[in-house]
């Protein structure tokens, strides 16, 4: 059977963590590490410089 102090402990570990969660979710983009974006190759252009390749060949 738990006692009060042990709900207690667990409500405030949950609120910890809740608290936690959006602390980290509502971080500045400065703040979290920032991860350059991959340059966008087109798929469309890749294929159609290809198909070009074999039309002058």
């Amino acid at each position: 059977m738990q006692t009060a102090k042990d709900k207690r402990n667990l409500v405030a570990a949950i609120m910890g963590a809740i608290i936690t969660y959006t602390q980290t979710e509502q971080q500045t983009p400065s703040v979290i590490r920032y991860v350059q974006p991959r340059p966008k190759v087109s798929q469309w252009k890749t294929a159609q410089e290809s198909s070009n390749k074999r039309q002058r060949g």
